[in-house]
């Protein structure tokens, strides 16, 4: 774990760690933000507090079954949130066009250009 006055990485020592750390922290999020020190827009977390953490492993059968089984959903939600960021941009970029009436849509059939919803 490496600690600066205002950032923690973690880094597993090895592959198979990468998503049960990942774990890890975000369920001790609420202790991480208990240890925090300092005034409300500018907290840190002491080093050493953050060296007196202690972390559970599974063993390694066990930690590469929970590897095998998140990597998937890990990987998912990654790929959700770049394609919500590129439909941010496009929204961003599109709609003061459209507002502005620059891009006219008025003549674009909705029903057709949503008919794959109704398809199931």
């Amino acid at each position: 774990m490496t600690v600066d006055s205002h950032v923690t990485i973690v880094r597993p020592a090895h592959e198979a760690l990468v998503e049960y750390l990942g774990c890890w922290a975000l369920s001790s999020e609420s202790q991480f933000e208990s240890m925090a020190k300092g005034s409300t827009g500018q907290t840190e977390l002491p080093r050493t507090e953050l060296a007196e953490l202690e972390i559970c492993l599974p063993n390694s059968t066990r930690l590469s079954d929970f590897s095998e089984g998140t990597k998937p959903l890990f990987e998912a939600i990654q790929n959700s949130v770049q394609e919500n960021q590129g439909l941010e941009r496009l929204r961003d970029a599109l709609l003061p066009r459209l507002m502005s009436g620059e891009i006219d849509v008025s003549e674009v059939d909705l029903k057709q250009l949503n008919g794959h919803l109704s398809e199931s």
